[in-house]
């Protein structure tokens, strides 16, 4: 419950934020922006002020929030280290929240001064989930509870200076285009200098977990499921997973030859 209430109050932190550029992770999550730029106007951003040449800007990455709900079946076997393993189905409807967050604060002084700071949660997805499991042995297991994806919070900052440079003599005869004249500079060109992004702060604050608040996940679960074939006299092996009688193994048989034939039919319907 700890990592349920860590996982709302980011949740409630990232739903107060809003509009900037995206970019995504190597497994296809929005993250930060490699270039974070003050840009996009005034009725865009939050700037606490901002002329021709200099600003102080914050911005943010939209969607920060999305809400939906998916459908998962799967149709799989218990692992390999089972004794006795069986088939089984899962059905799973999961209500979701997809959330990320990418703060940036960005003050720009023309030829001066130009200062980055940046909050970045990298995309991540939590859900309830409600799951109905049921094996080969005609067993129905229900189950509900809570999971997330990783939570990485990251704190980064850069600056950059203005290089610039002065023609001290272009003619010798002639000192208009360099000091006296109308369109003397004093600086004729100026661009921004290489940035070093510092990392103040990185941390995975949630890790990825599942966690069923009731019923189970676990195909032959003794607890939980719930046979249709001798549930009353069923005996159980030094692991607590149930034995299974001749009952049992004619609904497996049984089982197997529908699975079977629906995973043939429609292959595309089962992950």
């Amino acid at each position: 419950m700890v990592k349920l209430g860590t996982t709302l109050a980011l949740i409630a932190s990232v739903a107060c934020l809003a509009e900037a550029k995206e970019l995504t992770t190597v497994d296809g999550r929005k993250t930060r922006t490699e270039h974070p730029e003050v840009g996009a106007g005034i009725n865009d951003d939050l700037c606490f002020f901002k002329n021709y040449d200099d600003s102080w800007c914050i911005a943010a990455t939209p969607p920060m929030v999305k809400a939906g709900w998916e459908w998962q079946q799967t149709f799989s076997t218990t692992s390999s280290a089972d004794p006795d393993p069986v088939k089984y189905y899962q059905l799973q409807w999961k209500p979701y929240l997809q959330m990320q967050a990418n703060l940036i604060s960005t003050l720009f002084l023309q030829n001066i001064w130009v200062n980055v700071l940046t909050l970045d949660v990298d995309q991540f997805k939590a859900n309830f989930f409600t799951s109905l499991i049921i094996n080969e042995d005609f067993g129905f297991c229900p189950g509900f509870g809570f999971e997330t994806q990783k939570i990485l919070l990251r704190i980064l900052y850069t600056m950059k200076f203005w290089d610039c440079k002065k023609t001290i003599v272009s003619d010798l005869a002639d000192f208009s285009s360099t000091w006296t004249g109308y369109e003397a500079k004093y600086f004729e060109d100026c661009s921004q200098s290489n940035n070093a992004e510092v990392i103040f702060y990185e941390k995975e604050i949630v890790s990825e977990y599942e966690e069923p608040w009731a019923g189970t996940i676990d195909a032959k679960s003794a607890a939980y499921c719930i046979y249709l074939f001798g549930t009353a006299n069923a005996s159980y092996d030094e692991n607590g997973m149930v034995k299974a009688t001749p009952a049992q193994d004619f609904s497996r048989m049984a089982f197997k030859n529908f699975a079977n034939w629906a995973v043939t039919t429609y292959p595309g319907s089962f992950n």
